[in-house]
C-alpha cells in the first residue's frame, strides 16, 4: 500500500512555488500534454495523464469541462459515442465567459445522457467536439503559462479527424524517461589533433583535446583530472569533445564544451519534466555535475526537482569513460569519484548507472564498485545477449541485486514498461546540419524536446514512473 501511495504522489510533486498535491496543476499538465501533442503532431493523443493514471479522450473532455466550468471533479468514466462526423465550418473567436457557460451546459448534458452532444454552438460559431476539446486544453494551457485565461480564444479547425476516438481502451503502462547528462558529445576517437583547421573538416571522427578548453573546478572537483597535463590519459579514460561548428568554422563559445548541460538543462526541466509532470532518470558524468555547480541557480534547480520527486539521478562515470576499454582500477576510481561528486555537489547519492557508449568490458568486475555503492546498473541488455528473451524489460543479477534495463526500441503492446531513451542536452540545444556535419543552435529547442521524446508513445496509456518506483511495485 505504501508503494502505491508513493506512485500516486510521485506525479503530483511540484516545484516550491506551488502547493504540493495541487490537483489544478495536474489538470493543467494534462491539458499541456493534449494541446502540445496536437500542435506538434497535428493529431490528438489517445489519452492524457491525471494523478498518475491514463485518461482516454472522453475522460479528458469531462476533466477539462469540470475544470473550466469551476465544478468539482466527480466520477469521470469512459463514454462511447456512435461514430458521427461534424466539422467546424469556419474559424471564429469566442469569449472566455461564453466558453465557461458552454462547458457547464455540456457537462449537464453529459451527466444526464451519458454521451456527448454532436456539436457545440456558441453565438454563431459551431464547434465540433474534437475542436472544443482542443479549445479547452488551449485555455487551460494558457492559464498554466500566464496565470490566467485570455479574454477570448480563436477557434480553429484542426486538421485531424473531426470525430474523437472516445474510448481508446487505454492499457496502463509504466513509462520511464531516461537520458545521459553529459557535456557536448564526448568521443574516444584515436584521431586527435590540436589543429583547428583539421578539426573543421570532419567533426564526426576528430575530437577536441580537453587541453584546448577551460577546465572548471568547484572545490577539489574538476571537469577533467587535475593532473591531466602531467598524465598521458587515453581518450577512453577521459573523453575528448566533439567539435562544435557553425557555418563551416569551429567555434568555442563561452559555454563550450558544457553548452548542453548549462543551456539545455532549463529547457528540459521546465519545458518537459515540469510542464507535463513526467519524472525522469538522468545519468550524469562527474564533469558535467562540476560544470553545473558553477551555476548555483542551475545546481539548486536540479536539487529541488530531485527533492520534489521529478528526477531520479544516476552516474555516467566521472569523465565519460569507455569502461569497455580501460583498466579495472580506472573503472573503480571513475565510478567512486562520480558517486562522491554527486554527494558533495548535489547533496544526494545516485541510485543508477549507465555505461557511456553502452560499452561493457568482457569481465563483470565493473559490477563491484556499483554493488559497493548500492547502485543499479541501467544499460541496453539485449545488445549484449543478457536478456533471456527479445521482449523482456528487466534482467536481474540476483547475486548483486542489480537490474539491467532494456531500452524499448519497439512499442510492444504486451510490455508492462515502456522505456523511452531520450537524447542528450546538447542535442536539445543544437541540431546537426550539413556535410561535413556541424551543429547549429536550435530555434525550437522546447518543441524538439517534446517531438524527439514523445514519438514512441503510440496508443498506450503512459503512467510515468522511475525505475526505483517500478521495481518496488514489481518486488513488493
Amino acid at each position: 500500500m505504501r508503494q502505491l501511495v508513493v506512485i500516486i504522489i510521485f506525479i503530483l510533486l511540484i516545484p516550491i512555488t506551488f502547493a504540493i498535491n495541487d490537483p489544478a496543476l495536474a489538470i493543467q499538465r494534462s491539458a499541456n500534454f493534449y494541446s502540445d501533442y496536437t500542435d506538434f503532431f497535428n493529431t490528438p493523443p489517445n489519452n492524457v495523464i491525471y494523478k498518475n493514471l491514463p485518461y482516454d479522450n472522453s475522460e479528458a473532455y469531462q476533466l477539462f469541462l469540470a475544470y473550466v466550468s469551476g465544478e468539482d471533479i466527480d466520477e469521470i468514466h469512459s463514454i462511447s459515442n456512435p461514430s458521427k462526423t461534424f466539422s467546424t465550418n469556419k474559424d471564429c473567436t469566442v469569449f472566455t465567459s461564453d466558453i465557461i457557460l458552454a462547458s457547464k451546459k455540456i457537462q449537464q448534458y453529459v451527466d444526464k445522457n451519458n454521451k456527448f452532444p454532436l456539436a457545440i454552438k456558441i453565438n454563431d460559431c459551431y464547434i465540433s467536439n474534437s475542436d472544443f476539446l482542443y479549445l479547452l486544453a488551449t485555455m487551460i494551457r494558457s492559464e498554466f503559462e500566464n496565470g490566467n485565461y485570455q479574454d477570448s480564444y480563436l477557434v480553429q479547425k484542426k486538421y485531424f479527424e473531426s470525430t474523437i476516438k472516445w474510448v481508446s481502451n487505454v492499457k496502463k503502462r509504466y513509462v520511464q524517461f531516461t537520458m545521459d547528462y553529459e557535456s557536448d558529445r564526448p568521443i574516444f576517437s584515436e584521431r586527435y589533433t590540436y589543429d583547428k583547421e583539421i578539426v573543421t573538416k570532419n567533426v564526426s571522427s576528430i575530437g577536441v583535446n580537453p587541453k584546448m578548453v577551460e577546465r572548471r573546478c568547484v572545490g577539489k572537483y574538476c571537469t577533467i583530472p587535475k593532473d591531466y597535463d602531467q598524465t598521458n590519459y587515453t581518450s577512453s579514460e577521459v573523453a575528448w569533445y566533439t567539435a562544435v561548428k557553425e557555418e563551416g568554422n569551429i567555434i568555442f563559445p563561452d559555454c563550450y564544451p558544457y553548452c548542453g548541460v548549462l543551456n539545455g538543462t532549463s529547457i528540459i526541466l521546465d519545458d518537459f519534466v515540469y510542464r507535463y509532470g513526467f519524472p525522469m532518470v538522468w545519468h550524469m558524468t562527474g564533469g558535467s555535475i562540476v560544470a553545473i555547480a558553477t551555476k548555483p541557480e542551475l545546481q539548486n534547480k536540479i536539487i529541488n526537482f530531485k527533492t520534489e520527486g521529478l528526477l531520479e539521478l544516476g552516474i555516467h562515470t566521472m569523465y565519460h569513460t569507455n569502461i569497455g576499454d580501460v583498466s579495472r582500477d580506472f573503472i573503480d576510481e571513475s565510478i567512486n569519484n562520480n558517486v562522491q561528486v554527486f554527494i558533495k555537489l548535489l547533496n544526494d547519492k545516485p541510485t543508477q548507472f549507465r555505461a557511456p557508449y553502452l560499452s561493457l568490458p568482457q569481465k563483470d568486475f565493473y559490477l563491484e564498485p556499483l554493488k559497493k555503492n548500492d547502485i543499479h546498473f541501467d544499460n541496453e541488455a539485449d545488445k549484449y545477449n543478457l536478456c533471456p528473451s527479445n521482449n523482456c524489460n528487466y534482467m536481474g543479477i540476483p547475486e548483486y541485486d542489480l537490474y539491467f534495463v532494456s531500452i524499448d526500441w519497439k512499442n510492444e503492446p504486451d510490455d508492462v514498461l515502456l522505456n523511452i531513451y531520450l537524447s542528450h542536452p546538447w542535442e536539445v540545444l543544437y541540431e546537426a546540419e550539413g556535410k561535413p556535419t556541424y551543429l547549429k543552435k536550435s530555434d525550437e529547442a522546447a518543441k524538439k524536446v517534446f517531438k524527439k521524446w514523445m514519438h514512441l508513445v503510440g496508443e498506450d496509456g503512459l503512467v510515468p514512473s522511475s525505475v526505483k518506483n517500478y521495481m518496488e511495485n514489481q518486488l513488493k
